[in-house]
């Protein structure tokens, strides 16, 4: 019944106070976008797996900023590098680092070309990274 008086569009704050129910601010506080782009280090594992590691320039670990849900990770095999990040075909997301890509046997030797950016929970996009290439072992 609480929860009713609550969420009652024709109940008053002042009705709310008599009552000793808690108001709640109905506004959302605002999700800005990241504001920051994140650093890539590549490894290689195993055979046919590239591992990539997240963090932000400067920080001091590797842990998400404030706001942030996860990032996306766009990325394609090739000889020649994208000209623009759009040329990526594929992406993987993540929340926890470090994000695993594993490849066909067929794939070995051959050139990855990666970006990554950071997205809020409001799905909001940050600005992308560099592209970037590895080998895959």
């Amino acid at each position: 019944m609480r929860n009713n008086l609550q969420n009652n569009d024709a109940m008053t704050d002042e009705g709310r106070r008599s009552l000793r129910i808690p108001i709640h601010d109905q506004k959302a506080t605002p999700v800005p976008e990241p504001d920051t782009i994140p650093e890539i280090e590549v490894l290689t594992p195993y055979p046919r797996t590239l591992q990539f590691k997240f963090k932000d320039a400067h920080a001091p670990r590797r842990g998400k900023p404030e706001h942030v849900h996860g990032l996306e990770l766009a990325w394609s095999l090739g000889d020649a590098p994208p000209g623009r990040v759009k040329d990526l075909l594929h992406s993987a997301f993540a929340t926890r680092n470090p994000l695993e890509l594993v490849f066909e046997e067929e794939d070995r030797g051959k050139k990855g070309y990666f970006a990554a950016r950071r997205e809020t929970s409001t799905a909001k996009n940050g600005k992308w990274s560099d592209v970037q290439f590895a080998v895959i072992p």
